[in-house]
């Protein structure tokens, strides 16, 4: 995490802020972090409901009064964030990162609708004091030019590291990371 530290990667952020975050998983992976986006669960929240909800694919059991059912169903913001942060899952921690790529992948499909579109006042409103960024007006704009072009339901990739699972004696599950494979992991997905 920093020099001497040992712990769980997303801890980075409590130690040092973005950069020490950036600084972690440019160390683990050898890859450099350009640029970053801190989104506050209150904005999450905010932003989803000003984009009309989004529509997921609610896979898995959730407890009961959440309205989480399995099937396709338009998620409000507290509906979106608890599916997304939920870990008490036979799949753990593990399954909460698929739901995430998961939600990430339906939002950016859904930003792209003509719905979001004629909602973007509202989204930009959202988006303002509740998203922490050092993008650019102008690289946000490259960026939506790029999503635009690949189309809706472009595919997203994203790839899991290898490790072993393990419980630490403070009880965190973690994955000590497998380096070797996760080299080859990192140059395949990086030089494909």
């Amino acid at each position: 995490i920093k020099p001497g530290v040992k712990d769980r990667i997303n801890t980075a952020y409590e130690y040092g802020g973005v950069a020490q975050a950036a600084s972690a998983v440019e160390n683990l992976t050898g890859i450099p972090i350009d640029h970053y986006a801190v989104v506050d669960f209150e904005g999450f929240k905010k932003v989803v409901n000003a984009m009309g909800g989004v529509k997921i694919d609610v896979r898995g059991r959730f407890p009961p009064g959440r309205n989480l059912r399995e099937g396709v169903h338009r998620l409000n913001g507290s509906q979106a964030l608890f599916y997304a942060r939920y870990r008490h899952t036979p799949s753990g921690d593990l399954g909460r990162i698929e739901r995430q790529q998961q939600m990430v992948a339906a939002l950016r499909s859904q930003a792209l609708s003509w719905n979001s579109v004629r909602r973007m006042p509202e989204i930009a409103r959202a988006i303002h004091g509740n998203v922490k960024t050092d993008v650019s007006p102008r690289e946000m704009i490259s960026v939506g030019k790029v999503l635009l072009q690949r189309g809706r339901n472009a595919r997203m990739t994203a790839v899991r590291l290898k490790g072993t699972p393990y419980t630490r004696p403070n009880g965190d599950e973690v994955l000590r990371p497998d380096q070797r494979e996760n080299l080859r992991i990192i140059q395949s997905f990086l030089y494909r």
